[in-house]
């Protein structure tokens, strides 16, 4: 999904994050914001999150809760560094034929 971090929390040793889906590209659902975790450190494989940001972000249900991680390609997207990735990236996405327009309150890695 890519979506734009608007609020993170801290619970235990992770941080729950809410996130405004702009656009899905796997999964289903209707909500247009969903919460997410990731751990807390880097150090842990969490991803820090900041609100403002905007991410294509992997994920995976973890029991009853979103998590993702440093392993699932999750990428910012105003970012130079990975610029040519994100873009294959989103050119794979979009002609995978899983591409919806709508938001998400489930989504795969």
């Amino acid at each position: 999904m890519k979506g734009r971090v608007e609020k993170a929390r801290e619970e235990g040793k992770e941080v729950i994050y809410t996130v405004r889906v702009e656009k899905l590209y796997k999964g289903e659902g209707i909500q247009k914001d969903i919460e997410i975790r990731s751990h807390q450190y880097s150090s842990m494989c969490g991803i820090g999150f900041m609100p403002g940001q905007e991410w294509l972000i992997y994920g995976y249900k973890k029991e009853n809760y979103f998590m993702t991680d440093l392993f699932t390609r999750s990428l910012r997207m105003d970012t130079e560094r990975h610029r040519d990735r994100l873009n294959n990236d989103l050119s794979f996405l979009k002609k995978s034929g899983s591409y919806k327009n709508s938001y998400a309150s489930k989504f795969v890695r």
